[in-house]
């Protein structure tokens, strides 16, 4: 297939991707009206181009087939009937086989979908586990961290965010974070 161009774009209930092949004069541009309008840019992708691409690859949107798409509607489905419901199918997804595939980016949707809808008992605890199966990432408590101080728990916050920062100290976000904290916590002896 060649040299490709490609390009996406993002914003609240629109999605959009562009590849281009400027060899053969081939391209495609998909746009959709939806925040989960990329679920299936690969298997377009693939009916197009004859295969994948490692640029769909790249950016990592969960596509419509993925078992970690399945997993997360069905830790969806679980926290929608309670927080105590959530938990344990969170905690009995751990304990099986298919806990390996509770992935990063799958848990961090699923913990800030449940932060958008104020369920913050529900997204530290997605968080918790996020961490829990992935303790060497910085990402898990750089969002348990920001969960932690929506819900008004300062000093769990700051140990979150420091760990995060200790894991990658590139992280501006966090020592951000920090600094932020411990400018209310001085605030409020």
């Amino acid at each position: 297939r060649g040299r490709a161009f490609w390009q996406w774009g993002h914003w609240i209930g629109t999605k959009a991707w562009m590849m281009a092949f400027p060899a053969s004069g081939q391209g495609v541009v998909y746009l959709a009206n939806s925040d989960g309008g990329l679920a299936i840019r690969e298997a377009i992708q693939g009916m197009l181009s004859g295969g994948g691409h490692p640029a769909t690859a790249w950016n990592r949107y969960e596509q419509f087939d993925s078992e970690a798409r399945r997993l997360r509607l069905d830790l969806e489905a679980a926290f929608d009937r309670g927080v105590d419901s959530g938990l344990a199918r969170l905690r009995q997804l751990e304990a099986s086989a298919t806990g390996g595939t509770l992935d990063e980016n799958m848990l961090n949707a699923l913990g800030y979908r449940l932060m958008r809808s104020d369920r913050l008992d529900g997204a530290i605890a997605v968080f918790e586990a996020y961490v829990r199966l992935h303790p060497s990432s910085s990402n898990p408590y750089d969002s348990l961290g920001e969960a932690s101080l929506a819900a008004g728990r300062l000093d769990e916050g700051l140990v979150s965010y420091r760990r995060s920062v200790e894991l990658d100290p590139t992280n501006g976000n966090g020592r951000d974070a920090i600094d932020r904290i411990q400018q209310r916590l001085r605030g409020s002896t």
